[in-house]
């Protein structure tokens, strides 16, 4: 039992803080200049929720779904699952998520009500997807090599798919 006390709860990551934040970096080197499309898209969203359309609501949906499908084979089977073992079991989900989304946006899903406190909180919280990840990264003194961008990275793509349900409200049918 005397070697049980020689262990910290670093010894059980599976990697370093610095091999995590050279892994953004490079994936980003590897994007660019795909970011600032992101950020584009981001906007279109916003404007999307703001001035809602079938078009543009299936447009959100579709959209989203195609970025989980991105971030799922792109991001964490190639970038993160070589250093994070259980990413391959996390893959799965996020491609039912993007099924998930794709379905919401064919069958049903209703359109953005931004004039709603959860609508207001929804655009809220894609506007935060969009601009808290360069601002944090920036403060905490990694720089902007280092940002989460949506929609290459799965923080600040769940952040703005749970801005985009929240503006949609319930369901139809779901009171």
């Amino acid at each position: 039992m005397g070697d049980l006390d020689s262990y910290r709860p670093s010894d059980f990551l599976m990697f370093s803080g610095r091999v995590y934040w050279r892994l953004i970096e490079r994936y980003n080197e590897a994007l660019w200049p795909a970011q600032i499309l992101g950020l584009f898209i981001g906007l279109g969203i916003m404007l999307a929720l703001i001035r809602p359309s079938r078009a543009s609501r299936n447009a959100v949906y579709w959209g989203l779904a195609l970025a989980w499908v991105g971030v799922a084979l792109s991001f964490l089977r190639n970038g993160y699952a070589p250093i994070n073992w259980t990413v391959d079991y996390l893959t799965p989900l996020f491609l039912a998520q993007a099924g998930l989304l794709a379905l919401t946006g064919r069958h049903g899903a209703q359109s953005p009500a931004t004039r709603t406190w959860p609508g207001r909180i929804g655009l809220t919280l894609v506007l935060a997807a969009l601009l808290l990840p360069p601002v944090i990264t920036t403060i905490s003194g990694r720089g902007m090599a280092a940002t989460d961008w949506f929609p290459f990275f799965p923080d600040a793509l769940a952040l703005a798919t749970l801005g985009v349900l929240s503006a949609a409200g319930p369901a139809p049918g779901i009171t």
